[in-house]
């Protein structure tokens, strides 16, 4: 019988409780088999890097793992490194030598003698140095020349794509119709944001080149079965009634599912190794059971609403803080759909000292550096992402959807809104 630890939770692999759903995994093969590239997009914790094992086999493809430092030379220097091209340019032969100490030392205070010899050692050295000679690696041709030079014949995933910054995102897009149209190289980007067409709306040549898969839609009847698999595999049961109540407060986010269903099944003597009558959950409050794994996020949370709010640096007009006032007076359900940047504008005109006087400039070029924001306060994962095309701020994190639900069913904790207008309170939060 298999391990809790392997069946429920998040881990390295896959979790045994994996289940397939019909709007997602069919897509993701057909997208497969179809030859182009990929785009895998939904918020974060959604299961878009267990698709990914799941439906294809590790020799299949190389993984590179964006970051917010990279620009497109060194994008593309890692994929050769994860490719495994290789040349030496140069190689040094030198001699180095070194001093090592050995023999006896007594303790001084012990009035013991100390013995030290030193012996010098001399051994040959022996320095490579890698290079990608002669390559331009801004550009894709000399890219996919080396590529087929090494006979790579894989797929390419870029992990967390959405840590590039903006300029570094448009100018892959534009290599990724050099990529399709001379070579067999398929490229499958992984992003966290909710906006179809993200990498079309970067490079309109991309269209009909690229194929899309929403990972973020999960439907209640699909959570309720990974925790009636998840019992199963453990030869338990689980309640009925607790496991269509947790898959509902979940709201969509599977990660949650899974926390609870290990926490509650541990709680309850199921480690994997033994196997129990009972029906696990019964008795239990699902939406309890959510708020005790949420409030382990308090800190975190509270940490980025300040960290954002404070803003690169401090300006006189404090934009940032009142754009986060603006998000977090929200409607919940609204932040899941996405808010247009033109309510935020206005929300934040209303609450301002300057009111119309403000910019509202100000307020959109705010919107559009909250990646860089969160980049630079060292946020992971991404919470806020903004949508410069459709003009729509996104939060990405569903957990803090679920966080924010909690405050405003059951106020658990303060929330230390940064503008003196708001008022939090423990058993109802509201504006004063």
């Amino acid at each position: 019988m298999p391990r809790l630890e392997d069946v429920f939770g998040v881990g390295r692999g896959v979790p045994l409780s994996y289940v397939e759903r019909p709007s997602v995994d069919p897509a993701f093969r057909r997208a497969l088999r179809r030859g182009k590239h990929i785009v895998l997009y939904g918020g974060s914790k959604q299961g878009k890097t267990c698709l990914r094992k799941h439906c294809m086999e590790p020799g299949e493809y190389v993984v590179v793992q964006c970051s917010s430092t990279m620009d497109l030379r060194a994008l593309q220097a890692s994929i050769l490194k994860a490719a495994g091209y290789k040349r030496i340019q140069t190689e040094q032969h030198g001699i180095a030598s070194r001093r090592t100490f050995g023999g006896e030392a007594g303790v001084k205070a012990l009035g013991i003698g100390a013995q030290v010899e030193g012996r010098r050692q001399s051994e040959e050295s022996r320095e490579l140095s890698f290079e990608y000679p002669d390559i331009d690696l801004a550009n894709p041709n000399d890219i996919i020349a080396a590529l087929d030079g090494v006979g790579f014949s894989k797929r390419v995933v870029l992990e967390d794509f959405h840590y590039l910054s903006r300029h570094t995102e448009k100018e892959f897009a534009d290599t990724l119709k050099g990529y399709f149209e001379s070579s067999d190289i398929c490229f499958i980007v992984v992003g966290v944001w909710r906006n179809q067409n993200r990498l079309v709306a970067l490079n309109g040549d991309l269209l009909g080149r690229i194929e899309e898969v929403d990972v973020d839609g999960w439907r209640q009847s699909e959570l309720v079965q990974i925790a009636e698999t998840g019992a199963e595999l453990l030869d338990t049961d689980i309640d009925q009634g607790f496991a269509d109540s947790l898959a509902y407060h979940c709201h969509g986010f599977v990660y949650i599912l899974q926390e609870v269903c290990y926490n509650v099944f541990s709680e309850q003597g199921v480690e994997g190794e033994r196997s129990t009558a009972r029906r696990i959950g019964r008795g239990l409050r699902a939406d309890r059971e959510i708020l005790e794994v949420l409030a382990r996020q308090d800190g975190r949370y509270l940490s980025l609403i300040s960290e954002i709010a404070r803003g690169f640096q401090r300006t006189s007009l404090e934009i940032d803080k009142w754009l986060t006032y603006s998000i977090l007076t929200c409607n919940v359900d609204q932040l899941e759909e996405g808010v247009p940047a033109s309510e935020l504008q206005d929300r934040v005109i209303e609450k301002h000292p300057l009111g119309r006087q403000l910019n509202p400039g100000n307020i959109t070029q705010a919107l559009k550096s909250l990646v860089r924001l969160q980049n630079s306060k060292g946020i992971r994962p991404l919470v806020f992402d903004y949508d410069p095309t459709a003009r729509v701020l996104h939060i990405v994190d569903r957990g803090l959807l679920l966080w924010l639900r909690s405050l405003a069913s059951l106020g658990h904790v303060k929330i230390p809104l940064p503008v003196p207008e708001i008022e939090w309170k423990e058993d109802d939060w509201r504006q004063k």
